[in-house]
């Protein structure tokens, strides 16, 4: 295993499986990084702190410089926070998270204070987040598109939109089960367009502020709409859109073709679809 109070820097692609990682510093920022190289958390992982509460945090890359093309992959552990694009300094290059376990008690962005350059492309399948930001937490900007699908998962929030400078575009697709979701929160910062696609899986939560909010559900493929209201730029879809309870779907234009499905007995005057 790993035990130590201080930054650990990897020189190069690097797996960590079947060991525990120990933090006997009483901080909540002692980083594990990439620097610029893939970073893979093994499922054989435990994470354990000498201090109760203290947790290790995840990023791409601790210092400045480029980190073009490199992954972050999470299947397990226990973390403060994952900044897989870069810390407090700048960064470019296109970078890559895919999260399939794990907890993460405060936020997952692309930086902490710093400025990335560059994509992001984030895949998370599954685990325990407290809070989703496409964007920088305190300071700096991301300059650059950030794309996004949630395939599963359970999150305290989901930001649509950051405190801060997004230059490009923020794609969110849902596509699988996410009914873990609890809220869509919008902050003041600038983004050029958010969108939300829904492809396919479960939603519980009448989503946030976004530009456009597309329905695209793949033949033999089915949306469920479990109890909430989603307010659609466009619907075309092949697929099926399952209503629970009261779910609601508004669009400005429907094509393509829609099948609709109710699980429950009927809700009488209850408008289903509304085009």
């Amino acid at each position: 295993g790993i035990s130590t109070g201080n930054h650990v820097f990897f020189g190069g692609d690097t797996v960590l499986d079947n060991m525990t990682l120990t933090l006997t510093k009483t901080s909540n920022a002692i980083y594990l990084s990439g620097e610029g190289h893939d970073l893979t958390i093994g499922k054989g992982i435990t994470t354990k702190a000498t201090y109760s509460g203290r947790r290790f945090c995840l990023t791409l890359r601790y210092s400045e410089g480029s980190m073009d093309g490199a992954t972050l992959t999470v299947n397990a552990g226990n973390w403060r926070s994952i900044f897989y694009g870069g810390y407090p300094k700048a960064t470019t290059g296109n970078c890559t998270l895919i999260m399939n376990v794990g907890n993460v008690n405060n936020i997952v962005g692309p930086t902490y204070s710093g400025t990335v350059t560059g994509n992001a492309a984030v895949y998370i399948n599954g685990g325990t987040i407290n809070v989703f930001d496409p964007g920088a937490n305190t300071t700096g900007s991301v300059k650059g598109n950030v794309t996004i699908t949630l395939r599963g998962g359970t999150y305290t929030k989901v930001r649509p939109q950051s405190a801060r400078p997004i230059t490009g575009n923020v794609t969110m697709t849902i596509d699988g089960d996410c009914t873990g979701i609890k809220a869509f929160e919008n902050k003041s910062g600038s983004v050029a367009k958010k969108t939300l696609i829904l492809k396919s899986g479960i939603l519980d939560t009448a989503p946030g502020n976004f530009t456009e909010i597309l329905l695209a559900i793949p033949k033999d493929e089915t949306f469920t709409l479990q109890g909430c209201t989603v307010n659609a730029t466009s619907v075309d879809s092949e697929g099926t859109l399952l209503f629970t309870g009261s779910g609601v779907l508004t669009a400005s234009s429907v094509s393509g073709t829609l099948n609709c499905n109710i699980t429950d007995s009927p809700l009488a005057g209850h408008a289903y679809v509304t085009a």
